[in-house]
Order: C-alpha cells, then sequence, then structure tokens
C-alpha cells in the first residue's frame, strides 16, 4: 500500500491535532514505549511499512493523530543521491545478500499476512498485530477492506475518521466499487475544431459527480470517421450514469458537450 498526501482543508480554523488513519515514517513522534512495543519488523522493505506502522499502533492501542500546521518537513526526492535500490541489485547481491526486488517478495508476503489479505506460511511472531485493538476495529475506523481492496467513501473523500456507521453491515454498504467500463462515441455528434487540443472524457453519477476523467491529445485520437471505444477501470463510491465527451481547443477554449447515457 502506497500513500498519497491530502490537505487538511479547514487547518487555519483548527486549535489541535485531527484524527489520522495511517501514520508517515517521515513524522512519526511518540513516548519510548512504543518502541519497544511495536518492535520494527526487519524484514519489511520499503513500501509497506507505514500501513504495518500504523495498523500494529492502532492495535497496540496507540491512537493516531496528523498535526493541524507543518511543523517540519523534508524533500523526499533526494535527487542526485544514490538510493537503497541502487545497492540492492543482482549484481551486488554477494556483498548484500539479496537484491531489492527479492527482499520487497518477502516484505509484502509478510504484510498482505499481516493486513489478513491472504493466508500463507507466513510467522509474524512479535511483529504482528496488537492485542488491545482487532484487525476488524482498525478497518472499521480507517474505512478499509483489506481483503477485498476496497475503500469507504469517507476515506476516499479524506474526511477525519472513524468512518460513519451505524451497523456492520451498513458500514460494508457505504464502500467504493472498482468499475471496469467500456464506453463508445460518435465523432460526428461531437463539434470539433481545426485546433482542437485535447478531448475531455467525463464519466459521472447520476447527480453529476465526476467519477473518472481522462483528457485525450488530439493526436492521440483514433480515426475520427468511426466510432470510438475506450475501455476504463476506476474506483467510485456511486454508480456510473453517463458519459461526457466535451472538445477543447486553442482558440475557442471549450466547446459544446455531448453527454451520453451509460
Amino acid at each position: 500500500m502506497l500513500f498519497r498526501p491530502h490537505l487538511i482543508p479547514n487547518w487555519r480554523d483548527l486549535t489541535g491535532p485531527v484524527r489520522a488513519r495511517f501514520v508517515s515514517g517521515h513524522y512519526f513522534f511518540t513516548i519510548g514505549q512504543h518502541c519497544e512495543e511495536y518492535a520494527y519488523d526487519p524484514n519489511l522493505y520499503f513500501a509497506g511499512d507505514e500501513i504495518s506502522l500504523s495498523i500494529r499502533s492502532y492495535t497496540l492501542g496507540y491512537d493516531l493523530f496528523h498535526p493541524h500546521r507543518t511543523l517540519v518537513w523534508h524533500e523526499y526526492t533526494r535527487k542526485g543521491r544514490v538510493k537503497h535500490w541502487d545497492d540492492h541489485t543482482t549484481a551486488n547481491k554477494e556483498l548484500v545478500g539479496a537484491a531489492w526486488h527479492e527482499r520487497d517478495v518477502v516484505s509484502k508476503r509478510r504484510l498482505r499476512k499481516l493486513l489478513k489479505e491472504e493466508e500463507n506460511e507466513v510467522e509474524l511472531g512479535r511483529f504482528g498485530l496488537g492485542s488491545v485493538r482487532s484487525h476488524r476495529d482498525y478497518e472499521i475506523y480507517a474505512g478499509i477492506n483489506f481483503a477485498d481492496r476496497l475503500l469507504h467513501n469517507d476515506t476516499i473523500a479524506g474526511k477525519e475518521p472513524p468512518s460513519t456507521f451505524s451497523t456492520e453491515p451498513e458500514w460494508a454498504q457505504q464502500f467504493a466499487r472498482n468499475y471496469t467500463l467500456t464506453y463508445s462515441w460518435q465523432p460526428t455528434d461531437v463539434l470539433l475544431a481545426d485546433d482542437l487540443q485535447f478531448v475531455y472524457f467525463g464519466i459521472e453519477d447520476a447527480n453529476g459527480k465526476v467519477l473518472y476523467r481522462h483528457d485525450a491529445p488530439f493526436d492521440s485520437l483514433e480515426a475520427l470517421g468511426s466510432v470510438q471505444q475506450r475501455q476504463v477501470q476506476f474506483l467510485a463510491g456511486s454508480s456510473p450514469a453517463r458519459l461526457v465527451v466535451w472538445p477543447v481547443s486553442r482558440s475557442q477554449g471549450w466547446m459544446k458537450k455531448t453527454v451520453y447515457s451509460l
């Protein structure tokens, strides 16, 4: 699991930290006892260490928070500097013991066992979950279904946890779903210009919320004399209802859009 940053929209009005689903290894402060109870798994390799830190800390009984103001920062990309995967290569195996991708396979098998995404022969031992809260407690709090790889609508929206629900069945109904959709459009239905820059494709729900967007450069479109088709995959909390095709011209800007029912 990889995290993406998200803005705390009302941070200027806040007077204290907000509850968090996840923690970041870049900025993690706690009491010394946590370091003894948590015990970092030495077989975790890079990707996955922070979701492990999040769920294990939560099940150990620790509450998670984000600061509402930026206190420190660091330059993440480290451009021009050697990365660990530059050293842990197949050519250097005699020195480092294993290439980075081999360590990554071991690491992610352990992580999938920890998150209950799969059953395998991995023994986590002292690097498993805590006993104060359960794996399910964390899923409900964070709005995640690990086994089915689904996110609660509150989680997608970036709302402060815990996810909202009255009963667990109701909670399960509020998850976004993965959609695979093939849509088609007829270029002759759309007003095109000589200086067309791109064509906007938007899949919306019945309320007009954009579930998926693709801006197709004009030179990437196929022969405009035939019906165009495209298959897409996306995650959404509501059902697709319509396709919006909206050309953009360099001279005219946004032109006339065409709406197709799905």
